[in-house]
Formats: C-alpha cells, structure tokens, sequence
C-alpha cells in the first residue's frame, strides 16, 4: 500500500519562509511524503519512522521529473511549478482531497493515511500520487497555508468543509498570537471633547491616521456615548477602536495627545488664568502615564498654553509643540491662490509669531513656481504697496474672530491642522509645518524664552529642528513684538519670576 506520513519540507520551490515585518507569527507547515509499504504492520511501521528518509524529487520517475527540477540549487523550474498545480486539478483529486483529510485529522506533527491499496495503483499511478503529494505540500507553503488542530475540526463532509466546534471556531482560520492583534498599533489621545476635540478625533479618523482614538474628558458619560457613536460606524473608518472615559490614566501607550480642553464659551475670548489653572490638574497625569507620547496642545492661545503644557509636564521642549500659526498659514495661503487665480499648493507662504492678530505673514519669501513675488512687486505686503496686498493680511487676521462671531467656535479649521500635525508625527514625514515650539535665545529675531510659531521639522519625536527664516527688517520687529507679548502674558499668569531688570526691559 503507499502510506503518506508528514515531514518537514527540507527542499522544494518554497522552502524558505516568508519572515518579513508583516509575516506574523508562522505556524510550521508539514510536507507530505509518499512510501511504498509491503504490508508491514503500521506498529512495526511507526517505530522506524524516524529511520526513513524523505522522497527527494530526483528519487522519483525520471520521465515524471525530467527537466523540472535543479539539483544543484535544490528547486523546482517553473514548468515544474505549472505542472503541479495541473496534476492537482486533475486526475488526482480523490486522493489529493483523501491526504488532507489525513491532514486534518491526525494534526501537524506526524500524519499518516493509506492512500490506495497496492493492487489498486500501478507503477505510473503510484508516481502520480508522490507527485501530487509534493504537489500539495508546495501549495501549502507556497499560499502560507495555516492548519488549525485537530481539537479544532472534526470530520469532513461530502461538501469538504469542516464542521468546526462553535460557530466563532467556523470564522477562525489563523492562530494569531499577541503581535498579530494590532500589528501596526498607533494610539492617539484626546484629552477634552468639545467641538475642537470632537471634530480633531473625526479628522483623524477620517483620514485613518491612528488603529485607537481614546476620548477623555471629566464627564465620563459624554466621553463613552460620544465613542459609542463613533464605534457604530467604524466598519467605514477602518474599524478602529474607539474608547470614551473620564479616566487620565487611558493615555498610556499613546503615540500623541491632544490637549483640546478649556474651550472657552461662545463669543468670549480665551481665559489664560482659568486655562492655567485647569492644566495644572490635566498635565502632570498626561505625563505620568504618557511618558513617550508628544503632547500637541489645540488649547487657545496654543502658544502660551505650550509653554504652560511644556513647563508642567517636565517633558523636553521637541516632544511639546502647539498648533499655533499653521491655521494663519493655510489660510494665508489659500487668500493668495483666489487673488493669484492659481492652486493653492502652488503657493509657498507662511506666518510665523503668534495665532491670531500677532501671526507675522512672511511677506519676503511668498513664491509661487518658484518666483518670489517680492522680486515682482518689490513693497508687496507693505502699508504703502499700491496694490495693497497688505489687505490679505487684515484678512488673515480678521477672519477667526469674524468665523466665530457667524457660527460659534470655529472648530473644523483647527482640527484639521490638527489632524496634519498628527499624520507628520506617526508617519515620521519629517514635513516642514509652522507650529509653535520653544525659542530661546536670538533665533528668530526674539531673545525671550517663550513658545512662539515658527518653521519646524516634524517627524515620529516631535519637533526634530526649526528652520531659520531670512526676515527683513519689519518682520524682525514685528517677531520681537510677538515674543514680548507672549512674554506678557506669562508673567501675568505667574509662570516664572523674572527679576526686576528682566522685567524692565
């Protein structure tokens, strides 16, 4: 009779495994071998399996082999790969479907089944079936093919589907072990779910930018509806999971988190003493248990609330950033490109100092296709440019509060640069965005020590570098007032004690 037993495959087309980042865990497959046995007992026959060598392909017919196998590297020609996957559809497909039933249930380590009794297979036949043995082990390896134990199937039936034991089992055709769940797990955190935090949470969503979005704010029933919403829907965001709670501690093992809290209510201007007093509860618990994570701060005035958030948590100054002037940039560039009549990714424009009405437009280095527009008009931007671009700039400035005033507070454009800031932070582009960090120092034009907007190299650990700017003459003035303001409002809120020179300056 030919007896099949399982080995493991030293040889063959697929021999080595596939052991790539994505691989997961491998489950060891079996290579089926076919023997010719002369009636010894299967007792006798167990005991000296371990003395059998495998059926190596140039053991075989030669007529069957001939030209299809490499005996010197030890693997199969492509017509040899072709000619396999024909043999299996054809003729041998009883006994093909009789060895997998073997499979099956005698499990991965040693698989044995009588195929055909001796008088029943002739000397071609025979070949046929050792040749559609390996046929099937290349198959295995070749699709990756994962076998689930015996404890996990039954019996087979006329449809060759197996039974499996609950109807959880029927879907399960993997093991997966702990690295398989989330093989490339990014978490982000948002702490405070108003409308910013709520539509940061749906921009990055939307975009896929994060497999967990964990919602945290103090009315923990808020946070877990608000989740639940979202869950609901996740089969269209890439099924993500969505958590709600009041507990700060969730941010652990986040890869960012953003700080949205102290909205300040409708029509009324951002209070820097109450945010203050409120970050000094929130930020030592983010930095207690998101000790890793870079800290982006949405909070308004986002500038001094990341010299605050950055003073509080301890962390380095790289791993704190705000969004600060990106806002004012985008929608600097976006006034441009309407008077331009161009793309608005054909403009290059930026606005550094602080968000809102000390945000300084970059008037010197605005080009578009590589054509400084300075070189054009050489008073563009200026109080007496005659063609008065300097109101591009009013505009700029103007238009959150005008937002504000028409809708309430204007959350999407801040969660979408949000939402920018986070995708250069898990992908590690290394972008170059205006966000606000810390400066020290003459950079910049400013030698305060505060957190003001400027061009920064943004990657997986936050702010990599900034990116030093050629100012003219005004825009170093208007810079260094932008760094006193900011320096204003900290020592009102009693950030640090500056002496009494310090403070006459």
């Amino acid at each position: 009779m030919a007896v099949l037993s399982g080995i493991t495959q030293p040889w063959g087309p697929h021999s080595n495994r596939h052991t790539g980042d994505d691989a997961g865990t491998v489950v060891p497959c079996t290579v089926l071998r076919v023997e010719k046995t002369s009636g010894r007992s299967r007792g006798k026959k167990d005991e000296e399996e371990g003395k059998r060598e495998p059926i190596r392909p140039e053991k075989l017919n030669p007529n069957t082999f001939a030209g299809l196998y490499d005996c010197s590297t030890r693997n199969y020609t492509q017509e040899a790969t072709d000619e396999m996957k024909i043999r299996q559809r054809d003729s041998n497909v009883d006994t093909i479907y009789t060895l997998t039933e073997g499979i099956r249930s005698r499990g991965m380590d040693e698989t044995e089944i009588t195929a055909k009794e001796d008088s029943e297979i002739n000397s071609d036949s025979c070949d046929d079936v050792k040749f559609s043995a390996i046929s099937i082990a290349s198959e295995f390896l070749y699709n990756e093919t994962r076998i689930l134990k015996c404890e996990d199937v039954s019996t087979f039936q006329d449809d060759k589907v197996p039974i499996t034991t609950t109807t959880k089992n029927a879907l399960i055709t993997t093991q997966l072990g702990p690295c398989d769940v989330y093989p490339h797990r990014v978490k982000v955190s948002i702490v405070g779910i108003g409308k910013i935090g709520m539509a940061c949470a749906i921009a990055i969503l939307m975009r896929r930018l994060a497999s967990e979005v964990c919602l945290i704010d103090y009315d923990a029933n808020k946070a877990s509806a608000e989740a639940e919403d979202i869950q609901h829907v996740g089969v269209f965001l890439g099924s993500p999971l969505v958590t709600g709670t009041s507990d700060i501690s969730m941010v652990k093992e986040s890869a960012v988190v953003i700080i949205t809290a102290c909205e300040p209510p409708p029509g009324e201007s951002p209070n820097v003493k109450h945010n203050f007093k409120m970050f000094k509860t929130i930020i030592p618990g983010i930095a207690r248990f998101a000790c890793k994570s870079v800290l982006l701060v949405v909070t308004q005035p986002a500038d001094v609330m990341s010299y605050i958030t950055w003073k509080l948590s301890g962390f380095p100054s790289n791993r704190v950033l705000g969004t600060g002037t990106l806002i004012d940039s985008v929608r600097f560039q976006d006034f441009l490109s309407r008077r331009l009549n161009t793309a608005r990714s054909s403009v290059s424009c930026m606005t550094i100092g602080a968000q809102g009405d000390m945000a300084v437009p970059l008037w010197s280095s605005i080009h578009v296709g590589g054509m400084k527009l300075r070189d054009i008009n050489p008073r563009i931007g200026e109080p007496d440019d005659p063609e008065k671009w300097y109101e591009i700039d009013d505009a700029v400035k103007g238009c959150g509060k005008e937002l504000d005033e028409k809708k309430g507070l204007n959350c999407w454009g801040h969660a979408i640069c949000a939402a920018e800031i986070v995708d250069a932070i898990v992908r590690n582009t290394k972008v170059v965005l205006p966000v606000s960090t810390h400066i020290h120092s003459c950079a910049h034009g400013t030698d305060k020590d505060v957190y003001m907007s400027v061009p920064c190299v943004i990657g997986r650990e936050g702010v990599y570098c900034t990116v030093r700017q050629k100012l003219s003459d005004r825009e170093k003035s208007a810079v260094q007032t932008c760094a006193d303001s900011i320096r204003g409002v900290l020592r009102e809120c009693g950030i640090f004690q500056e002496s009494e020179n310090a403070g006459e300056e």
